[in-house]
């Protein structure tokens, strides 16, 4: 006998997605949503700049960093269901070139969840987390 297991992880459960660390990815707005697990992790907040950096010498190879710089995406909160009824705020960034060629790289049409790594990797003093592009959380196409 092979038994195929559904659960939390296999089901694809919008739940398990708010307890790790990801980012969903918008195509059509640009949007990038942080879930709250890599808020807390990475002590993100309102106000927070959010840049993104993808490997030349590899399509595939993405990270992301926050940072105070200016140069980077604006992070705001947005709270959660119509009118802000619900007690859950989102942060997120809207940037429409990294989200569209960041969903290229991975074949996603629409939009797509990605975890992040829990360690950075440190390149000119500064730290990037890595996008794991190889295994989505989710991909709507």
């Amino acid at each position: 006998m092979k038994l195929k297991i559904f659960n939390k992880e296999s089901a694809g459960s919008g739940r398990l997605q708010s307890t790790v660390r990801s980012i969903n990815v918008n195509r059509k707005n640009g949007g990038v949503v942080i879930s709250a697990a890599l808020r807390q992790s990475l002590e993100i907040k309102k106000g927070d700049r959010l840049m993104f950096a993808k490997d030349e010498e590899s399509k595939n190879d993405w990270y992301l960093c926050i940072t105070h710089d200016e140069a980077g995406y604006g992070i705001y909160e947005k709270s959660g269901g119509k009118n802000g009824r619900y007690a859950t705020h989102s942060l997120y960034a809207t940037c429409k070139m990294a989200a569209a060629e960041l969903l290229d790289a991975i074949k996603a049409d629409r939009a797509a969840s990605l975890l992040v790594a829990a360690k950075p990797t440190q390149i000119d003093g500064t730290d990037w987390y890595q996008i794991i592009t190889t295994k989505p959380l989710r991909i709507t196409k």
